[in-house]
C-alpha cells in the first residue's frame, strides 16, 4: 500500500510514491520488535532504509502510544498509534493479531530538532538525515548530552551521522555503561559496534573472569575471533586464560575441539603455551 510522503524537500524532488511500512513482532524473550521500512521514488533517484529496534515488552504502551497490550496479543483488531521521538512523530496504522502487527505509517518531522542541534554545537542537518535519524531511533540529542557530560570533542553532522550509521544509539551507550563500559570517543564506539562488540558479550567476558576488561580489549577480543561460547568452552575444560592468552589461541587455531581431542588422545594438563605450540606444528 501506498502512502504520502511528508517531507517538503522530497516531495519537491519529485514525489512518484513512497512505500511506509511498519511491523511488530512479540518475541519469545519478551521484546516487542518493531520495524520501518520506507522507499520513495523520486525523478532523483531512489531513497530507501529499513530499520528496527527491540524494546521490552513492559514499554510496549508508553513507546507505542494508543496501542494497548489487549490489542497486541487479542484477536484480530485494526489499530493506530503513535511513536514519539526527538527528530519527529511517526504515525502508524494497521491490523493486529496474537503479538503481531503491520500496517502503513505517515511521519512529521519536529521542527525544532534542528535548533536543538544547533544550541549544542553540532550545525544544522538536513530534514532527509533528520528523517534517517527518525527511523533509526538514535536518540541524538540525549547521546550528544553523553558525549559533552563525558568530555568527548563535539561532533560535526558528518561523524555524528557515520556513527548513527553504524548502528551507535544511546541505548548501545546505555547499555555498555551498565556493563561497566565507559568509551572514550565517538570513534571508539563506532569501532566497538563495528567489531560487534554487544553489552551481552561483555558480560559474558566479566562473568568468564575478565572483570577488569576495557572497551579496547573488548574490541580486540572480538576481532580476534574470542566470543562467549569459547570461553565458556575453555571452562569447561579447566582453561581460565587471560584476554592475550585467549586471543593468542584463537589466533593460533586452538579450539575448544582441538583441546578435547589432543585430551582424548592422552595430551593433559597441557599449558597454553602447550597448546599453541603444538598447534603451530600441526599436532592432532
Amino acid at each position: 500500500m501506498f502512502a504520502a510522503i511528508t517531507i517538503a524537500a522530497l516531495v519537491a524532488a519529485a514525489p512518484v510514491n513512497a512505500v511506509m511500512q511498519w511491523s511488530i513482532q512479540a518475541t519469545a524473550g519478551g521484546n516487542i520488535g518493531f520495524e520501518t521500512r520506507y522507499r520513495a521514488i523520486t525523478t532523483q533517484g531512489n531513497n530507501s532504509s529499513e530499520d528496527g529496534h527491540d524494546y521490552p515488552v513492559g514499554e510496549l504502551e508508553n513507546t507505542f502510544r494508543g496501542l494497548t497490550h489487549a490489542q497486541l496479543f487479542g484477536p484480530e483488531t485494526s489499530v493506530r498509534f503513535t511513536v514519539t521521538r526527538q527528530e519527529g512523530t511517526i504515525v502508524c496504522t494497521g491490523r493486529a493479531r496474537g503479538g503481531t502487527a503491520d500496517g502503513d505509517f505517515t511521519f512529521t518531522l519536529d521542527p525544532n530538532f534542528t535548533s536543538q542541534l544547533q544550541s549544542r554545537g553540532v550545525g544544522t542537518v538536513s530534514q532527509e538525515r533528520q528523517m534517517e535519524w527518525l527511523f533509526e531511533d538514535a536518540d541524538v540529542l540525549a547521546m550528544l548530552d553523553y558525549f559533552k557530560s563525558q568530555g568527548f570533542p563535539t561532533p560535526n553532522v558528518e561523524l555524528l551521522s557515520s556513527a548513527i550509521n553504524h548502528g551507535v544509539t544511546m541505548r548501545y551507550i546505555r547499555e555498555l555503561a551498565a556493563a561497566g563500559m565507559r568509551p572514550l570517543t565517538v570513534e571508539q564506539l563506532v569501532r566497538a559496534v563495528d567489531h560487534g562488540v554487544t553489552p551481552r558479550a561483555i558480560t559474558a567476558f566479566q562473568t568468564y573472569g575478565f572483570t577488569n576488561l576495557g572497551l579496547d580489549q573488548a574490541i580486540a577480543l572480538s576481532d580476534h575471533g574470542v566470543t562467549p561460547n569459547y570461553l565458556a568452552g575453555l571452562a569447561k575444560l579447566g582453561y581460565h586464560v587471560t584476554p592475550d592468552q585467549a586471543i593468542q589461541m584463537s589466533d593460533h587455531g586452538v579450539t575448544v575441539r582441538y583441546i578435547e581431542k589432543l585430551h582424548a588422545a592422552g595430551y593433559n594438563n597441557l599449558s597454553v603455551a602447550d597448546l599453541v605450540r603444538l598447534a603451530d606444528h600441526g599436532v592432532h
